[in-house]
């Protein structure tokens, strides 16, 4: 397996781990490709040809909150 990190449609990549071990990329550089709001997560599996693009957020708790509603009442989960 392979992850890495980049900018969103960037070529370069910084990979954190190559064919399964950790690469010799700082931790200075893995932390600045990951501090803008957006950045691209790549895995690779090395398992065949085959490939997937998956979007992802990570919402804030406010969001959440105001969707779960209040866990006592059942009837207000959803938001």
């Amino acid at each position: 397996m392979d992850i890495g990190y980049g900018a969103p449609g960037g070529k370069k990549i910084a990979w954190s781990v190559k064919g399964g071990r950790p690469t010799a990329v700082s931790f200075e550089s893995l932390r600045a490709a990951v501090a803008p709001d957006e950045f691209e997560l790549h895995i690779r599996l090395n398992a065949g040809k085959a490939g997937a693009v998956i979007y992802a957020a990570d919402l804030t708790e406010d969001y959440v909150a105001f969707n779960k509603g209040d866990l006592g009442d059942p009837a207000s989960m959803g938001g």
